[in-house]
């Protein structure tokens, strides 16, 4: 099974704008950020996490490079609807990177659970199969 979750909202700096879309995709082994469209490339794996915490912020911690940055995306509450929590992209500074100030917040809804043989719909089930499937290979 299969829970999957779409990033709606992260803001408010401009940059955010590139993590909308994105999918969290929760199995029984992992957790993965997935690029559902990247052009016309099957879906992608940009990162995996396992639990990193029970109870207290950050449950999840992802880093990953998309759309020309290095991302920091951290869950900090879950629920069977909902992910949210805060996100980086560090800028560098004398080639080190450093992080803002204030993270920037972004959540993800639920787009769905899915069982294997359904048919997966417009959820995006199918390409998180099929971007899940290819990054355990």
């Amino acid at each position: 099974m299969l829970n999957i979750y779409k990033i709606t909202s992260a803001g408010p700096k401009a940059d955010g704008e590139d993590l909308l879309g994105l999918l969290i995709i929760q199995s029984s082994e992992a957790f993965y950020v997935v690029d559902p469209e990247p052009g016309l490339d099957a879906p992608r794996v940009l990162a995996h996490s396992e639990l990193v915490s029970f109870g207290k912020s950050p449950l999840l911690k992802f880093k990953f490079h998309h759309e020309k940055r290095e991302w920091d995306l951290d869950v900090d509450e879950a629920s069977p609807v909902q992910l949210s929590g805060t996100w980086h992209n560090p800028h560098l500074l004398k080639n080190k990177p450093v992080k803002p100030d204030e993270p920037e917040v972004w959540v993800a809804s639920g787009t769905g659970r899915g069982e294997p043989g359904e048919d997966p719909g417009d959820d995006g089930e199918e390409e998180a199969r099929a971007a899940t499937a290819q990054h355990r290979q």
